[in-house]
């Protein structure tokens, strides 16, 4: 069974506040991949006990890489997700699927905190 569709209409891109890249419809609904993606890949990071270094030299990153993407402040180029799912041991869409689950998971918790009396 395919995910339930997260958008109910086609996304528009913009900058927040921060300057991150946020998907947005014309219902309110948004989300920011970049976000997303930076603490997945600290939650993958964490899981395995690796230090921001360790993960550095297994993925041929610079350590203030690591931890700028964790942060959400760089945009990340698709040699390295390639090279940071190969130092995690997975598969360049595995980790993509993991950061869209993760944006998926926030944006309906923003949604139902919306909602909540």
């Amino acid at each position: 069974m395919p995910p339930r569709p997260l958008l109910s209409s086609e996304p528009s891109v913009t900058a927040d506040e921060t300057g991150l890249s946020t998907f947005s419809t014309e219902d309110g609904s948004d989300l920011s991949l970049r976000r997303a993606f930076g603490k997945t890949i600290r939650r993958l990071r964490r899981d395995r006990d690796l230090s921001q270094a360790e993960l550095a030299a297994r993925a041929g990153l610079a350590q203030n890489h690591i931890g700028e993407i964790e942060r959400s402040q760089r945009d990340v180029k698709l040699q390295t997700i390639v090279s940071l799912a190969a130092a995690l041991g997975m598969y360049p869409w595995q980790l993509l699927a993991r950061a869209e689950a993760h944006a998926r998971e926030q944006a309906l918790n923003a949604a139902e905190s919306m909602t909540a009396p």
